[in-house]
């Protein structure tokens, strides 16, 4: 039987920024991804979700992730892409 699972909220959330890798992004509201036109500053976001009402043995066929821009200031296509960070991280240590 198939069940749907609905995460409303991220659990932590954070973005790195290339140009300032030592300042911590953790109490910003919004999240900047990208990079600047002329490719210097490289901005990432790191997302963390909840998955501890999930069985151990669930085996999970779709998942669907939405995000919104609020402001694009880039002059080119972009190609957004979303990866499993495999490694532990926080909030105010990432």
């Amino acid at each position: 039987m198939a069940e749907t699972l609905t995460l409303t909220a991220p659990l932590i959330d954070v973005q790195i920024n290339e140009a300032a890798p030592t300042t911590n992004y953790g109490t910003n509201v919004n999240l900047n991804v990208g990079e600047s036109n002329a490719n210097t500053n490289k901005m990432r976001a790191l997302i963390k979700f909840d998955l501890s009402s999930l069985p151990t043995n669930a085996v999970i066929s779709s998942v669907t992730l939405s995000l919104y821009a609020n402001l694009d200031l880039s002059d080119n296509p972009r190609t957004y892409r979303v990866y499993r960070l495999k490694r532990a991280w926080t909030e105010s240590g990432a």
